[in-house]
């Protein structure tokens, strides 16, 4: 496999050589491995595939996959939209009350 910035590389020496395959040496397309046993991939499995969460969930999935990779995102202010999104929805618990301290008198 060829790393993103290789790929990149790669691509500008066939430019640069008019040659669309130069270099690549049948590199094809990047691949997307997805782990079935992780939680968002088990959710979107077992939900409703055509609803707004379903799809802003499997965009995220990419776009945290690509970034992962090393690759650049398509259109990072939908990415920070929809992570924003997500963060609005966790619930943080409140501040714990700090318990009063008696203190000691020294004399």
């Amino acid at each position: 496999r060829w790393s993103p910035t290789m790929r990149k590389y790669m691509a500008a020496q066939a430019v640069a050589q008019e040659d669309e395959f130069a270099g690549f040496g049948g590199a094809g397309k990047p691949t997307l491995e997805l782990n079935a046993k992780s939680s968002i991939v088990v959710a979107l499995n077992n939900g409703d595939l055509t609803s707004d969460e379903a799809e802003d969930a499997a965009e995220l999935l990419f776009d945290v996959a690509a970034l992962t990779g090393g690759y650049e995102l398509s259109d990072a202010t939908a990415f920070a939209t929809k992570v924003t999104k997500l963060m609005g929805q966790t619930e943080i618990p409140p501040k714990k009350e700090a318990e009063p301290v008696e203190a000691e008198v020294v004399e």
